[in-house]
């Protein structure tokens, strides 16, 4: 069974929850603002940058996928 993952979806939903910004994200995830901004609209980005995606916009891995399905 494939799971699907909705980055963009779930990026989306997680930002309003927190109130975090794109910027904020960025600086928490060492990286820059526009490649923040190309995940929201590409929802696409290695495991790697999801866990820290994820732990900028403080949850698990598990709980930030599901906001996307």
């Amino acid at each position: 069974k494939e799971i699907a993952m909705d980055i963009k979806k779930s990026l989306r939903i997680a930002m309003a929850q927190t109130g975090i910004t794109q910027k904020e994200i960025a600086e928490s995830t060492g990286t820059s603002q526009p490649h923040i901004s190309r995940i929201k609209t590409l929802g696409s980005c290695n495991t790697e940058f999801l866990e820290k995606l994820s732990a900028a916009l403080g949850m698990p891995v598990s709980e930030f996928i599901k906001l996307g399905e």
